[in-house]
Order: structure tokens, then sequence, then C-alpha cells
């Protein structure tokens, strides 16, 4: 090997090395970290260029969309009453539709729950290995009106109130809140600790069961909470939501998206309201890749597929249009 080759290599390995750390310096002030100097005290990802997985700009026509088709199921007499809410989480747009409606949360109170127990265990008093059971001979859980839970707590056997969790979030099992309800009361009773979640998180106290009332813009600040660990701890905003990826509710929302998109929700039902009306809840975080999204969609009617398939409906027109925005 000459000496002249070998110089030769060593200058053009240079000029490439060069060159990449030239453009990797670029890329990173100019291209992805260009900030505006006028702005100090918002959020950085705000005030600084980033690079977006989809195109953002508000969502006129898609709003206008969905709320055309509801309207349409209501004339039908499919649905009587309807609320959306949606929010980019990657720093992107916002729309409701009825936004501030309220509605009967049923089993949508059960993540509040959990976040409370996480809460306790994020200040100390971890109460998760807890051992509990109940011995009702008829176990006052509530009607669970169309979507039965597949697993529930048994009387008589001994669960952690880990376990527990599970099951009143990933099943909607009654029992297991009751259950769960009552220790939370009895681990803190010199004070409502619930309801100062409930307070924390700007959800007002839904009060009796005669007055329970909450809507879609409130509730989604939930995930967004635990989504920006804004709440909780980042480890147990982490597990909360791990626990709400393996929510077992295929209807709804999941009907609306890809099988391998993976989402993190809750969904709420009740029955037995005046007119022989019927409600159905679904709201929670699609993890679209690179953007996640939140969607929470609450409707009112007489039948339970009819409102399942309006929500599986809402649900992929956003999906849709979120897909089209790709970049």
């Amino acid at each position: 090997m000459t000496k002249s080759f070998t110089v030769k290599c060593l200058i053009y390995c240079s000029i490439v090395f060069m060159g990449g750390l030239v453009g990797f310096f670029i890329d990173r002030e100019f291209l992805h970290n260009k900030c505006d100097k006028s702005l100090q005290l918002v959020n950085e990802e705000i005030r600084c260029s980033k690079v977006y997985a989809i195109e953002k700009h508000e969502y006129i026509q898609v709003k206008q969309t969905i709320l055309a088709y509801l309207e349409k199921e209501k004339e039908e007499n499919k649905l009587t009453r309807f609320s959306v809410y949606f929010r980019d989480l990657d720093n992107g747009p916002i729309f409701g539709i009825n936004e501030k409606d309220g509605f009967v949360p049923a089993s949508l109170l059960k993540l509040p729950l959990m976040i409370a127990y996480y809460r306790s265990k994020d200040e100390g008093k971890d109460l998760m290995k807890d051992k509990l059971k109940f011995d009702w001979e008829v176990a006052p859980v509530g009607e669970q009106y169309n979507f039965k839970p597949k697993m529930q707590a048994e009387t008589g056997v001994q669960y952690t109130v880990e376990e527990l969790i599970n099951y009143m979030i990933k099943y909607s099992d009654n029992a297991s809140y009751l259950i769960l309800l009552q220790h939370l009361r009895n681990s803190y009773p010199d004070s409502d600790y619930l309801l100062d979640t409930f307070k924390d998180v700007g959800i007002i106290d839904p009060g009796s069961v005669y007055e329970e009332s909450i809507n879609t813009k409130s509730y989604a600040s939930l995930f967004r909470a635990l989504y920006n660990a804004s709440y909780l701890s980042k480890k147990s905003s982490e597990e909360s939501l791990e626990t709400l990826l393996g929510v077992d509710f295929k209807d709804g929302l999941n009907m609306g998206i890809p099988r391998n998109i993976k989402i993190a929700h809750k969904f709420g039902e009740r029955g037995s309201l005046p007119d022989n009306q019927k409600e159905l809840h679904d709201c929670g975080i699609v993890y679209f890749p690179q953007n996640p999204y939140l969607l929470c969609v609450m409707v009112e009617g007489a039948d339970y597929t009819n409102m399942s398939a309006a929500i599986g409906h809402v649900s992929k027109l956003v999906y849709d249009e979120v897909y089209s925005r790709k970049i």
C-alpha cells in the first residue's frame, strides 16, 4: 500500500466524518431543536421545533362528519344524546361535540378509584399487598346490564388489592370495586380520600346515584394526567396505563381501530334510566404510532348494540383521519 493511497484514504474518511458531524449539528440545531428565543417559560416542546408524525391542523372536517353521523343516528332513534372529546396528545389540536354534557359515569368511576390507590402508594402508604375478601351471601354488586365481567371476585376468597384492581379495571367487576372502595375508606377513616382524588384531578364529586354526572372533557383529563405523569409518579402512571391496556372490552372504541393498535381505555354502561334509556361510554388513549391521541365518546339510547356501533364508527372516523395525516 503506497503512502499516497494511505493519505487519500485518511482525507476521504475525514471528509465523511466531518460531513456527518456537520449534518448532525445542523439537524439538531436547525431542524429538531430550533427554539424561539422570545419564549422562555412555556413547554419546550412548544417553543422549539419538532418533527411530527402527522400533520398538525384543526379537525374541522372530521368534526363536521362525526356530528352529521351522530345527528343522523339520533333522527333514526338509534341515539338520544351523544358527546365526543378528542385530543391529539402530541401538541396537536382538540375538538369536542357536546363535551360538557353530563352523563352517568357508572363503571367509569373505577378508574379514579385505581388512581386513588396508586396515589396512596406514591405518598408512602402502599396498600397494594393488603389482602381482602367479602362474605356477603348476596353480593351487593349492582346490576351489570349487557356487558358481563368474564372474571370477578368470588365470595369467601381472599385477594390482594392489586388483584382486585385488575378484576375491577380489566373486567369491570363491580364486586371488586365495592371491596376496594370500602377498604380505601377504612384505610383513611379521618378523610374522604377518594373525594380528594376527584378534586385533585378536576372531576366533581359524583354525589349520590341520583346525582352522578360526568362529561367527556373532564373524564378525558384522567387519561391525560396518566399519559403526562402529571398526577401520579412515572412508575405508577405507567402501571396504571398498563392495566388499562388489558381492558377486556372489544366493542366501542376498539371496533374502529386495527387490532395491532394498542388502546388504554375504560368503558361504562348504565341501564334503568327514565323512558327505558341506557348509556354506554368508552374513553381512552389510542396509541397511534408516534402520535397517540385521546378519544372519549358517551352516548345514550335504547339499545346497546346501536350505541356500541356508534362509538365504534366515531372511533373509525377519527382513526382514519389521523392516519390520513401521516407524514
